[in-house]
């Protein structure tokens, strides 16, 4: 498998896959390697990332993502009410 890949070239790689076989490790290092992140929603309630971030968030009920440089933001603050800053 080639080093680098295009965020083009990967989105038509992985287009038109089917639940639990989105994404391969080899596809997932191809993707990391080219600083890619592939967002993935798994069963009803969370948000998979992989790629250059490799993290899963809580969805129930929706839910938002704010990514850094470094990865996933996580607010300290459990109040729903609060700004994210």
């Amino acid at each position: 498998m080639q080093k680098t890949i295009s965020k083009a070239e990967l989105a038509a790689l992985l287009d038109g896959r089917s639940y639990r076989n989105e994404i391969s490790l080899e596809e997932c290092e191809l993707a990391h390697a080219s600083g890619l992140v592939v967002v993935i929603g798994s069963s009803d309630d969370l948000i998979i990332l992989h790629g250059a971030i490799h993290d899963d968030v809580d969805a129930y009920d929706g839910g938002r993502i704010e990514l850094t440089r470094s990865g996933v933001f996580r607010s300290e603050c459990h109040d729903d009410d609060y700004p994210v800053v």
